[in-house]
């Protein structure tokens, strides 16, 4: 049961990834994050992120992007942890709840 599960958020992680043309890892493991703690990316957030997207942008923008709206979809008071954990994969380092990652380093990321 617990794999299907996890391949339920591994699939709706990278059917979101398809959405916003994110073929990296890190990419995989912050929409996963995202269909795991929030449900996935909102339908609004996915609009909003969608429509800022500039041709410019690379993984690393379109991420923080996402990062962002989905931080922003979540009850106020829920906002800053959920926007310092997603920016942590975003961003590939970052330290949640005191203690610092290093993505690449650490997971391969």
């Amino acid at each position: 049961m617990a794999l299907e599960s996890a391949a339920r958020y591994s699939d709706h992680a990278r059917l979101h990834a398809s959405q916003f043309k994110l073929k990296s890892d890190r990419a995989i493991a912050l929409l996963f994050d995202c269909s795991v703690q929030n449900g996935g990316v909102p339908s609004l957030a996915l609009r909003h992120v969608l429509d800022i997207h500039q041709p410019s942008w690379g993984e690393p923008e379109m991420m923080r992007a996402i990062a962002g709206a989905v931080a922003d979809s979540v009850n106020p008071k829920y906002r800053p942890n959920v926007l310092v954990r997603k920016l942590t994969v975003a961003n590939g380092s970052g330290s949640v709840h005191g203690v610092h990652y290093d993505l690449e380093g650490d997971f391969g990321l």
